[in-house]
C-alpha cells in the first residue's frame, strides 16, 4: 500500500481543464519562459489524438473560447511553466484579449502531425527578445535567427 501510496503523490496532480489543450498551454509557456519582447509567430505542432482531444473543448477562464491553438498561445503568453497542468488560473482579460488579437491577425498556428503515434506536442516561438535563466530544461532549445528569438519546446511520451 505505501508503494501505491508514493506512486500516487510522484504522478497524480491537478489540472485545471481538459488534459490536451492545458498540455499544450504548458509546453508553450516552457517554450516561452527563455523569450521575452513582442511574439512574433508561434508554431504549434501535435499528434493526432492531442489535435482530436483538444479541437472543440472549453479552456477555462476564457469565457468560453475553445481549442488547442487558443490555450497554447495563452501558455506562451503566460510563461509560467512552474503552473503545471494549472496554468489556465493565470489567465485574464488582458491576456485573452492578447491571445484573439495574435491568432486574429494569424501570428499562432496549429498543426496535425499524423506521422506521430504517441504523445507529442512541438512548440516553436518566435520574438524579439531572448531572456538566459540559470536552468535550462533538456526538452527545450533556444536559438537567434535574423535578429528574433526562438524557443522550442516539446513534449515527448512513449
Amino acid at each position: 500500500m505505501k508503494i501505491l501510496s508514493k506512486i500516487l503523490k510522484h504522478d497524480v496532480f491537478p489540472a485545471l481543464g481538459c488534459t490536451e489543450p492545458i498540455a499544450v498551454a504548458f509546453a508553450a509557456s516552457a517554450a516561452a519562459e527563455h523569450l521575452h519582447g513582442e511574439i512574433l509567430e508561434i508554431n504549434i505542432s501535435i499528434d493526432p489524438g492531442v489535435y482530436k482531444n483538444g479541437f472543440a473543448v472549453a479552456i477555462p477562464n476564457t469565457h468560453g473560447e475553445r481549442g488547442n491553438l487558443i490555450a497554447g498561445v495563452l501558455g506562451a503568453l503566460i510563461h509560467r511553466p512552474e503552473m503545471k497542468m494549472e496554468i489556465m488560473s493565470c489567465v485574464n482579460e488582458d491576456i485573452l484579449k492578447h491571445a484573439k488579437n495574435l491568432i486574429r491577425s494569424q501570428k499562432a498556428n496549429i498543426s496535425c502531425d499524423k506521422s506521430k503515434r504517441c504523445l507529442y506536442i512541438d512548440v516553436s516561438i518566435r520574438t524579439t527578445g531572448l531572456q538566459l535563466h540559470k536552468k535550462r530544461n533538456r526538452y527545450e532549445s533556444a536559438r537567434m535567427q535574423k535578429r528574433t528569438f526562438v524557443a522550442q519546446s516539446w513534449l515527448l511520451h512513449f
